[in-house]
């Protein structure tokens, strides 16, 4: 029943073509497809329709003779559509003649012709006979053709006040033409002086008079260009309305659909509009990269300090955290620094220095009395010895004490531990370069005697 049609041109443009023959035998109405061509330096594309008449041989072959010689002369090209439509129409009404002369039982035949050339956004029309050409425009439709049919002379008549309305819808002469293209002298022709100039959503009707069985606003409502509503949507809908209607005198029913603006440019017209996918936005894309970025860098980030926190929480090696290490009683040697920098588990029955083992951790005299007192030389966090080697200061009493595995002392410790606490101001004093003295210290040992190893001071 229907037919997509392909296009050329510059607009965007949805066709779909249709017919049926209604109450007839046969079918004397003929559509071509959309012809692509150029005149001057410019391209444009032809839509053409034509109604046959003169019986059943006669009206299929006068339609198809006009079709065809319109669609020879157009596909040629020339300078200017003025003249591409006066060699049309004159070898279609020659060729008319041609076969009347060849055959005497075709003499009388003839056709209608209504085309219409599409420029960029210039719609170029010319007609010969009573098919319609129709522009609906928000939800308006206006004809652009004339009527070469007795019906306009009858409804004049009416406007007159000679006959009335009723009387000119109803006269058994309306149908009846005044110019055709019969192989003889056409006497009336339509075509525009200036071109029409298309809108978007525009939508363009042009077929034989069968489709006039429907009212105005019932082609309008079936036709009209609107969202998600094809060009073969709309043929469809006319046709099967006017199949629906069923009248007794039906009849052939001829139409094509343009709708203007739909879709997108393409050579050949789909009866279903495209819808083009939207282009990626740029801002979003760039600012979806910079938020992951900095999420990858965050983690990083997060994972590189964890990954160093439990390195110095786990590391046993003070000399590898930076922290300070006191050698063990009488040590006088760098050799004996790094051998004490790493505690191991004592014999509670070995003689060994109250603060072996404490790394990172100065011993100094308090000010405020002959107390040690303890000062971190870096400051770490949470940074802890071993159970068995952890040693405490005692800020209340004065004394340090051992841990749960030193609590029971070898006598002699307890008093090399007391002697060491009396003697530690004068031990900072000797004790080995390589070992760093706060600022603190150095000035609280200012002038004060030094005593030797043994605990006696030195002759004078």
């Amino acid at each position: 029943m229907g037919k997509t049609l392909s296009h050329g041109g510059q607009l965007s443009r949805d066709v779909f073509a249709g017919q049926i023959i209604g109450a007839r035998n046969s079918q004397q109405d003929t559509y071509a497809e959309p012809l692509n061509f150029s005149f001057g330096h410019r391209q444009a594309v032809l839509y053409v329709v034509s109604d046959g008449m003169g019986g059943h041989a006669g009206g299929e072959l006068a339609s198809q003779t006009v079709i065809a010689a319109f669609t020879d002369v157009f596909a040629r090209g020339g300078d200017s559509l003025e003249t591409l439509f006066d060699d049309a129409l004159t070898a279609a009404n020659s060729q008319v003649a041609a076969e009347g002369q060849r055959d005497a039982a075709l003499d009388g035949m003839g056709a209608t012709v209504v085309a219409i050339v599409i420029v960029d956004d210039e719609l170029y029309l010319f007609s010969v006979g009573d098919s319609p050409l129709w522009l609906i425009r928000e939800s308006e439709m206006s004809r652009l053709n004339e009527d070469h049919s007795m019906l306009p002379v009858l409804m004049k008549m009416a406007d007159m006040g000679e006959i009335s309305a009723e009387d000119a819808l109803n006269d058994p002469k309306r149908h009846v033409l005044r110019s055709v293209i019969h192989g003889k002298e056409i006497k009336l022709k339509n075509r525009t002086s200036e071109p029409l100039v298309l809108q978007r959503g525009d939508s363009l009707v042009l077929g034989s008079d069968g489709i006039e069985s429907l009212s105005e606003s019932k082609l309008i409502a079936l036709t009209e260009n609107r969202p998600r509503y094809c060009a073969k949507a709309a043929v469809e809908s006319v046709l099967d309305e006017i199949e629906r209607l069923a009248l007794p005198n039906q009849d052939n029913a001829t139409l094509v659909v343009v709708h203007i603006g739909k879709g997108r440019k393409t050579s050949v017209i789909k009866h279903e509009t495209e819808v083009q996918s939207a282009p990626p936005n740029k801002n979003l894309l760039i600012a979806g990269i910079a938020v992951l970025a900095l999420l990858i860098v965050l983690a990083i980030a997060i994972f590189t300090r964890s990954d160093k926190k439990n390195e110095v929480l786990n590391n046993d090696d003070p000399a590898e955290v930076g922290v300070q290490v006191l050698p063990a009683e009488g040590a006088g040697s760098s050799e004996n620094t790094q051998s004490s920098s790493r505690p191991t588990r004592r014999d509670p029955n070995v003689l060994s220095s109250p603060l072996e083992g404490n790394a990172g951790i100065d011993a100094g005299i308090d000010s405020s009395g002959d107390k040690p007192r303890v000062k971190p030389s870096i400051p770490i966090k949470n940074s802890s010895l071993s159970s068995d080697d952890a040693m405490t200061s005692d800020s209340e009493s004065g004394s340090v004490e051992l841990d749960e595995g030193e609590k029971e002392v070898h006598p002699r410790r307890a008093a090399q531990n007391e002697e060491l606490l009396d003697n530690t101001e004068n031990e900072r004093d000797i004790m080995d370069d390589s070992v760093d003295v706060s600022p603190e210290v150095k000035k609280e040992s200012e002038g004060k005697p030094v005593k030797s190893s043994d605990g006696n001071l030195p002759p004078s």
